[in-house]
């Protein structure tokens, strides 16, 4: 049994593990909020990796989509040109073989530009109602002009295809134009994609090195609430062994002093009991004694059986 000097040793003991474990109950409380701080980050940066990966492959597809109709728009540019080309040439043939017929009819004139003012003076005749004498010359310009063109019969054949032709020509040129102009735009938004491309790889690469320590931040925050968790248990065993320590030595010492006050409860009754044998006057503290030990011996008869 121990002695009181022991006891408040024990106590003191006692009041030290319960002041340490309030502190190491609020250690692993912070350390469990920076575990939780250090995984959220953790899952933040892992999800902007998902996005970026998601943005890199958009990209890539753009990219490659644009890349591919820029290749099919050059290679129909180049039809364009070598047709563009084919019809000049044919062109500039039909323009020396026009100068050649010219010179030889010795013509001097545009036939095409006398039909078209042939038209005008017929259109002005029908819309405008001239005066007889206005008219009358009008129709003289007419049939002199006429006269022209037949002399020129022989060239307008030429001269259909070249305008033909330059109609032609302008197509062809205005659809390479297009296709060229189409060309440029998407080679600047394929270029725009693949810059962007190259701007989400680095910011990949970026987020995997900040992952990389985000996760090792947590491992080393998990860790510490871990050994903070651990020594916390600890403590509390200690604290739990003190506890039974001290309140079996208080049952003990109320068994102690339960026998000893019913050893002293025995005394005063053979003390009474003879007492009454010599018919000796009993004092309050005799009857008192006696009552006492009436109780003892009535709790030990009402204590309850156990259940089966």
């Amino acid at each position: 049994m121990l002695n009181e000097e022991q006891r408040k040793d024990i106590r003191a003991r006692l009041n030290e593990k319960v002041k340490e474990l309030a502190e190491l109950k609020q250690k692993q409380h912070e350390l469990y909020i920076k575990k939780e701080k250090a995984f959220v980050e953790k899952k933040k940066i892992s999800d902007s990796i998902i996005e970026t990966i998601k943005t890199l492959r958009e990209a890539k597809g753009l990219r490659n989509t644009l890349t591919r109709q820029v290749k099919d728009s050059k290679s129909h540019r180049s039809d364009l040109n070598t047709a563009l080309q084919q019809k000049i040439n044919d062109f500039k043939k039909l323009q020396v073989e026009k100068r050649a017929m010219i010179a030889k009819l010795g013509i001097h004139f545009d036939p095409t530009r006398i039909r078209q003012e042939i038209d005008l003076l017929e259109f002005k005749i029908e819309t405008e109602a001239p005066p007889f004498n206005i008219e009358q010359q009008m129709m003289m310009k007419i049939h002199q002009k006429k006269r022209l063109l037949e002399q020129t019969k022989e060239v307008n054949a030429v001269f259909e295809k070249v305008r033909a032709l330059g109609k032609e020509i302008d197509k062809l040129r205005k659809k390479a134009d297009e296709t060229h102009h189409k060309i440029q735009t998407k080679a600047g938004e394929s270029q725009g994609h693949h810059q962007e491309l190259v701007e989400s790889s680095k910011d990949l690469k970026n987020l995997h090195k900040r992952e990389e320590e985000a996760f090792k931040n947590f491992l080393d925050a998990k860790k510490a609430w871990s050994d903070a968790t651990d020594a916390l248990k600890a403590k509390a065993a200690e604290l739990t062994e003190l506890r039974k320590k001290l309140d079996e030595e208080d049952r003990v010492e109320r068994q102690n002093s339960a026998v000893s006050a019913a050893q002293t409860i025995t005394e005063k009754k053979q003390d009474v009991e003879e007492k009454i044998k010599k018919r000796q006057k009993l004092t309050t503290e005799d009857l008192l004694a006696f009552q006492a030990q009436a109780n003892v011996r009535a709790q030990g008869l009402q204590r309850p059986t156990r259940r089966r």
